[in-house]
């Protein structure tokens, strides 16, 4: 009898054990469970480029001021915390499509202008780091056509200007829209001429393409003007037809001087890139050396 008592314990226990997972199960799809869902903008789904009809929680967004920012907070702190998590680059979107939803009725909120170009700047340095070219673009036009007019102080946003310029000759290799650009935005800025020398050298190939490395080695590190010409196609494109100009020049060349006179050490791992081609010597004296063709005895 005991050990019936015993069998049917354990038995009772598995049950139990299935009934709480059931349970749980259920819980999880419970209605509580998807409002917990639908009340966090960060994992709502919902997009207003994507809907047909009112959304609340994006309601909620374009009405109120402090939800703005608390939804702000949170895409900050994940990205804190998770960086690589693609409910950043969701929210991100978000914001930004509520932001332009409502722009046009908050011309003359200082506060809410200020919002929008946090949230403009750091959508920039997120998809830099990710080298989204796209979304660089959409935040670049946004900031230089949509918000520039209408903040006070539009000094501030010159770098933002340099970049969308930059962008115009370096990937839509229009030359002319970006001289022009920079004539309108940039004229009594520091990055005038920056701007004019990059487009025109990168452009009509009028000047050696080591002046191009060049300046963009001069740009203060961490700006926001160096990192994103260096995230555009153009840079990689550059060193590889500047490569390709130096071994037609050369019968052989110091590593070093390539690496700075050419590139201006902006060829991050030169002679891992040079020897899968060329063979690279080391002279007597130490120096190395990359040969792109033998000298005739």
């Amino acid at each position: 009898m005991k050990r019936s008592n015993c069998r049917t314990d354990i038995r009772d226990g598995h049950v139990n054990e299935e009934n709480e997972r059931l349970r749980l199960r259920k819980e999880k799809f419970s209605s509580k469970a998807r409002a917990a869902i639908l009340n966090d903008p960060l994992k709502d789904r919902a997009l207003l480029s994507r809907m047909s009809g009112n959304h609340e929680g994006i309601q909620e967004l374009q009405q109120n001021e402090d939800s703005r920012e608390e939804f702000w907070k949170t895409i900050m702190l994940k990205y804190e915390q998770d960086p690589g998590s693609d409910l950043i680059s969701h929210g991100l979107r978000k914001i930004r499509e509520v932001i332009v939803s409502i722009f046009q009725s908050h011309l003359s909120d200082e506060r809410f202008l200020n919002f929008t170009l946090e949230v403009s700047t750091t959508s920039l340095d997120y998809y830099l780091d990710k080298g989204d070219i796209s979304n660089i673009f959409i935040c670049l036009e946004f900031v230089l056509y949509t918000l520039r007019p209408v903040m006070e102080y539009k000094h501030h946003l010159d770098e933002f200007s340099a970049c969308y310029a930059l962008y115009v000759s370096h990937v839509d290799n229009n030359i002319e829209k970006s001289l022009r650009l920079s004539t309108e935005y940039l004229k009594d800025t520091e990055y005038y001429q920056t701007c004019n020398n990059l487009s025109m050298i990168y452009c009509t190939r009028c000047y050696p393409p080591s002046k191009w490395f060049k300046i963009v080695s001069e740009l203060l590190h961490g700006s926001l003007l160096r990192r994103f010409i260096m995230a555009l196609p153009s840079f990689e494109l550059m060193k590889e037809s500047t490569l390709a100009l130096v071994s037609k020049c050369y019968n052989q060349i110091p590593l070093i001087f390539l690496e700075n006179g050419w590139f201006a050490g902006m060829f991050n791992n030169i002679e891992d890139t040079v020897s899968r081609t060329w063979d690279i010597e080391t002279k007597p004296s130490g120096n190395r050396v990359v040969i792109f063709k033998k000298r005739r005895s």
